[in-house]
């Protein structure tokens, strides 16, 4: 800014006004702040300032107006003196005041500032990052005045009150400044204060908490509360993302238990304990508790080594410090690695009031702001909407994460609380106590958490953590492992909770996320990929790998079988496209075919030239997209203890002990979750060599010889077990004090571990496996492809292998065979249909083996399946009583000989330049064999045998005819028994059916000819002239005189309506004909089930069935105005597994399937008939 524009700002700001002094008398020394004629306009050149000279990084404007104290001296007492804004002249003159002080108090971005400094290579930036800071602290300071917070929320509170639809763009404007503010004055770091310190820097220090009670007293924190508990209303759910980073500033740099009292009532306070144990210890260590006098002078100490050499030391405590320690201390130290700095959050400073305080609002969250911000924001995330920034997904995580943990350590505090007490009441008052207790846990219901664990939010954290850690933003991948392992946390007590409904979504959350292999896969990649990372990030890692493990195996446990997804990549088929062209362009294949080249297999029907030309783009497109691997989900069954050996690397290791390095500065928990992974790699996973490194091994008797107390518990027993057997295996292996040396890989492991022989025959067993799994293994080519095609694609799938030689050697087999068959008659086919004589002349051709001379070739034969795919492509043949061997048939005219001896000449002559734009794996498909019928038991953990716990056995038709020996008879007789019972019941709801539909029919019948009687009477009176009577048929029959002959005009109406009935009495005779007939067809059925009875075979429900189950629309047909009495019949159709096909469109909308939609079998149903 030149001198010119800082002269005119500084002219601005002094026109804004000033303090005078009013009073008369002459001790009175109060001002009074007096505003500028232009105050108003002052205050918008300045905005326009603001806006002129707004740089990235950097704005030397509001620098300039930090230094003259504009906010404290002209801004805010101008606010005050317009307060309360009772007229527009005020209300813009406040507003004028807040425009301005959100820029001036605008969070600064430490880390956009050092992006900003290395791009532009100007350190100055970040450089004046401290008097920017302690200009944001004088602002806040500023802010605790009385009246300052109260005069921006009236001016917030106006738009607000007005209707949603009802608000203009200004009135979202003065509510989004309002928020800002507020989130801009939590945002201002405190200044941290030592012992020492003054009394102004302690004030600094906890400016916080002054601000939040502040925020409490003026109704701000309740405004906040509510947009909280609203942000699922639309009207309300664009502030969600402000209110998200006003919580989140408030509630960072606090840890739950920080908010959480004693169970003597007092409150913990972590930085004053972390002091005073860090003091002991220091006096622990200067201790001279079993000394001398004399050994606090100085020391002279001679070592005499085993060869004669002395060595005098020098120092004052010699005598009490290992010999090899005070060799080591002269040595050069080891440069440390290098860890990347965290910008996170201060530690604050909270006093009891302010924990209190905390706790209320933290309580209030999680009572009615929980579910619906989450939720809300959760959507906003999906939908991408551009009000969620990008620092939003770390602020979501971290105050998501800190009210898991807050509620889970508050619940452990009553639960405590709870037990203390009781121990102290009497029978009388227990009762009450429980009341108590049981209105406690209320505030922490699982429901009031719901949105984070729901599958949804759960793998939202999961899809962040992939995310972020595929770009490289570890601070991002911390806050989701910290969100993640509290949502563990709180899954883990919901399935230990006595409510069934809270097991059952734990159950079912935790089955969705172990169900996915790669969320499982993600978690052993962030453990082995640890390289450099922050300390903050390895605690983190430590303790998640530790919860998840714990979790997955209880889950385990919990389960009798459990199964994984797995993602494998596969090639689209090309084959179908290529056969597809094949049919569409018959000619240039016959003219590719006799020019010898190979169609290309990817190769589109462009049509003609022009078309071509038109469509080339889209053409390309449709490449790109079928060049494009594509992917397919298998299942796996799941056992915990390989998941858990996976673990078991060097790589994990290292980073455990890069962990453990400062056990001197971790408490027993932490130590506990390294001690629990060794043990699982050194005891469960039964591999103690991957300790054996001596950097490792260093680790551990450096443990070892301090022997702290917080290592006693855990640690120490886990390293001296793996050292005592390190000790152990180097005299049974003394190559191991070599092995320390080097890295450990899964061989070296196996041969530390087992021995080398042992090792090596497990070595040649696998070896045989996968050779024998090669045998058995063979490959094929699509038959739509031509027969020289696929033998060009087997001779160039070979070359690409490196297997020439071989395909060489058929070529020579082939050449072979053809002298060979000079010297016998059956030459040709042409010649053989010429002479049909020499068909007798087949016995004198014997068949030509193949005899390899070269144990490649001997083992090519066995276990190379390109290889034979070649042979059988070219008329070779298996031997019948060895599958190794092959021959040449004596079948195979001599002229295909030689084309398939051209051919592959002709292929090798071309080169592997020619071959590389093959892909091989999609050309050449593994044959899959068929599934065996026979019935496996699937095998659980240690090859044992699992089966669900009381799960009926159904036999099916096919599996009593395949094992007759394993019919149970009592069985049979039971269901013959169900099957007899069902039939007499089906029969007798079909019967009452039957009645209930004849008595429908008369009445209905009856109904007509009424109808018919009376619209005939009405006729023949008004024929006669007579007035209509009213009242129904009372009225009518009086309106006839005896006189009148109507006998017979009676006798003829009811003629005419019984005439008119027939149709109706015939129907019902058709429905009892189909009836009957329906009965006969359900006795021939009967009749085939009693005959299949022995077999153990249910019997089908009748196709009738739907007729009584549903009234034609899906639904259960009642009769309206009819009295109807329902029969409950149990039918059990589990065992018909083909009913479900047959009744999708009868029954399946009654409710007939399972239910649950699962394959399994379906529950006994009850089904309604109508009598």
């Amino acid at each position: 800014m030149d001198p010119d524009t800082e002269s005119l700002l500084v002219s601005t700001c002094h026109a804004l006004g000033g303090f005078e002094d009013r009073s008369e008398r002459m001790d009175d020394t109060s001002q009074v702040y007096v505003m500028g004629d232009e105050c108003l306009e002052c205050l918008k050149d300045i905005k326009k300032f603001i806006k002129y000279y707004d740089e990235p990084g950097d704005n030397v404007v509001l620098n300039f107006l930090g230094k003259m104290g504009v906010l404290e001296k002209d801004l805010i007492p101008i606010m005050l003196l317009n307060t309360p804004a009772n007229n527009s002249t005020k209300e813009r003159l406040v507003l004028a005041c807040i425009e301005l002080m959100v820029p001036m108090t605008w969070i600064i971005d430490i880390k956009a500032l050092q992006e900003i400094a290395t791009m532009e290579e100007d350190s100055s930036i970040v450089g004046n990052l401290y008097a920017k800071t302690e200009i944001l602290r004088k602002y806040k300071k500023a802010f605790l005045q009385p009246g300052v917070l109260g005069a921006v929320f009236a001016i917030l509170l106006k738009p607000l009150e007005v209707e949603h639809r009802m608000r203009t763009t200004r009135d979202q404007a003065v509510i989004r400044l309002g928020l800002s503010l507020f989130r801009n004055l939590v945002a201002i770091p405190d200044a941290e204060s030592s012992i020492t310190g003054t009394m102004e820097q302690f004030i600094s220090s906890i400016m916080q908490e002054e601000l939040l009670r502040r925020y409490q007293d003026e109704n701000i924190m309740a405004l906040l509360v509510t947009l909280a508990s609203s942000a699922s209303d639309p009207q309300l759910a664009e502030w969600n993302s402000l209110t998200l980073e006003v919580f989140y500033y408030i509630f960072s740099g606090i840890e739950p238990d920080d908010l959480i009292p004693t169970v003597n009532g007092s409150v913990k306070n972590s930085q004053l304990q972390d002091m005073l144990n860090k003091e002991q210890q220091a006096k622990a260590n200067q201790s001279t508790a079993g000394r001398k006098r004399h050994d606090r002078f100085g020391t002279t100490g001679e070592v005499r080594l085993k060869d004669g050499t002395r060595m005098v030391l020098h120092k004052n405590g010699a005598l009490f410090t290992p010999f090899e320690n005070q060799l080591d201390e002269i040595k050069k130290p080891r440069a440390k690695t290098k860890r990347q700095i965290e910008f996170g959050e201060y530690k604050k400073n909270l006093s009891k009031s302010g924990a209190l305080m905390l706790r209320n609002l933290a309580m209030n969250m999680l009572d009615s702001c929980f579910n619906p911000l989450f939720g809300s924001l959760r959507k906003d995330m999906e939908a991408r909407r551009e009000r969620v920034k990008e620092h939003h997904h770390g602020q979501y995580l971290y105050l998501m994460g800190f009210l898991l943990k807050y509620q889970r350590q508050y619940s452990d505090y009553l639960g405590k609380q709870y037990h203390e007490r009781k121990r102290k009441m009497t029978d009388r008052q227990l009762q009450a106590l429980k009341q108590e207790y049981k209105e406690n846990m209320k505030q922490c219901n699982f429901g009031l958490v719901g949105t984070a664990v729901q599958v949804k939010s759960v793998f939202q954290v999961v899809q962040m953590m992939r995310e972020k850690s595929e770009l490289k933003e570890w601070e991002m991948v911390r806050r989701a492992m910290d969100c993640f392992q509290e949502i563990l946390m709180t899954l883990h007590a919901m399935s230990k909770s006595s409510d069934e409904a809270y097991k059952d979504a734990s159950n079912s959350v935790q089955n969705n996320l172990y169900y996915e292999g790669a969320t499982l896969e993600l978690f052993l990649d962030l453990a082995r990929n640890y390289k450099t990372h922050s300390k903050k990030y390895l605690h983190t890692l430590t303790r998640m790998i530790h919860i998840l493990l714990k979790t997955l195996e209880n889950y385990s446990k919990s389960t009798d079988y459990m199964y994984v997804r797995k993602k494998r990549t596969i090639a689209k088929k090309k084959a179908e496209k290529a056969a597809a062209e094949a049919q569409g362009d018959g000619a240039q294949n016959a003219e590719a075919q006799a020019n010898g080249d190979l169609p290309q297999v990817d190769q589109l029907d462009l049509g003609d030239e022009g078309e071509r030309n038109g469509q080339e783009r889209d053409q390309d497109e449709e490449e790109a997209e079928e060049n494009e691997q594509t992917h397919t989900m298998t299942e796996h069954k799941f056992l915990f203890s390989e998941y858990e050996r996976r673990f078991a690397t060097e790589n994990i290791v290292e980073t455990y002990c890069t962990f453990l390095e400062d056990y001197k500065e971790l408490n027993e928990t932490e130590l506990h979750w390294t001690s629990s992974m060794f043990h699982r790699i050194a005891v469960n996973c039964a591999n103690l060599a991957v300790f054996y490194k001596l950097s490792t091994l260093q680790l551990f008797h450096q443990i070892l010889q301090d022997n702290k107390e917080p290592t006693r518990r855990d640690l120490v027993p886990t390293t001296n077990y793996i050292v005592h057997q390190f000790f152990k295996k180097l005299q049974e292996y003394p190559p191991l004090i070599v092995e320390v040396m080097f890295p450990k890989t899964n061989k070296s492991c196996l041969t530390i571990n087992v021995g080398p022989e042992v090792a090596e025959q497990k070595a040649e067993a696998a070896a045989a496996k996968k050779e024998k799994q090669l045998e058995n293994t063979e490959m094929q080519i699509d038959d739509t492809i031509p027969l020289s095609d696929q033998i060009r694609i087997a001779v160039m799938a070979l070359a690409d292998e490196e297997h020439e030689d071989l395909v060489e050697w058929v070529h020579d087999l082939l050449k072979d065979a053809i002298a060979k068959r000079t010297l016998m008659a059956f030459r040709s086919e042409t010649e053989l249909a010429a002479n049909p004589d020499l068909m007798e002349s087949i016995g004198d051709v014997e068949d030509i083996p193949v005899v390899p001379t070269t144990p490649v070739q001997t083992r090519a034969l066995r276990v190379e399946p390109r290889f034979r795919l070649l042979l059988k492509l070219t008329g070779f043949v298996r031997e019948e009583h060895d599958g190794a061997k092959y021959k040449i048939p004596r079948d195979l005219p001599t002229d295909t000989i030689s084309e398939f001896a051209d051919l592959i000449k002709a292929e090798l002559d071309k080169g592997p330049i020619e071959h590389a734009e093959y892909n091989f794996a999609e050309l050449i498909k593994t044959m899959k064999k068929k599934a065996s019928s026979s019935r496996k038991k699937s095998s659980g953990v240690n090859g044992q045998t699992h089966e669900p716990k009381d799960a009926p056995v159904y036999h099916s038709t096919e599996y009593v005819l395949d094992s007759d020996e394993e019919v149970d008879e009592d069985y049979l007789r039971a269901e013959t028994d169900l099957r007899k019972r069902h039939k007499a019941e089906l029969e007798e709801a079909e019967m009452q059916h039957r009645e209930q539909e004849e008595a429908n029919a008369r009445a209905k019948s009856h109904r007509a000819k009424e109808q018919i009687l009376q619209r005939m009477r009405e006729r023949r009176k008004a024929a006669r002239g007579q007035p209509e009577a009213v009242g129904g048929e009372g009225p009518e029959e009086e309106a006839d005189q005896p006189g009148d002959n109507d006998n017979g005009d009676d006798q003829e109406d009811l003629g005419r309506a019984a005439k008119s009935t027939s149709d109706v009495e015939s129907d019902m005779n058709s429905d009892s004909d189909r009836d009957a007939d329906r009965d006969r067809a359900a006795k021939s059925t009967s009749d085939v089930d009693s005959d299949d009875s022995d077999l153990g075979i249910l019997s089908r429900r009748p196709s009738s069935m739907s007729r009584f189950e549903h009234g034609g629309s899906g639904e259960p047909s009642i009769s309206q105005g009819t009295p109807t009495r329902k029969r409950q019949i149990i039918w059990d159709d589990s065992e018909d597994e083909d009913m479900a096909g047959s009744d999708v469109e009868s029954g399946a909308a009654a409710g007939l399937g399972s239910g649950d939609g699962s394959d399994g079998p379906p529950p006994h149903k009850k089904i309604a008939f109508e009598e």
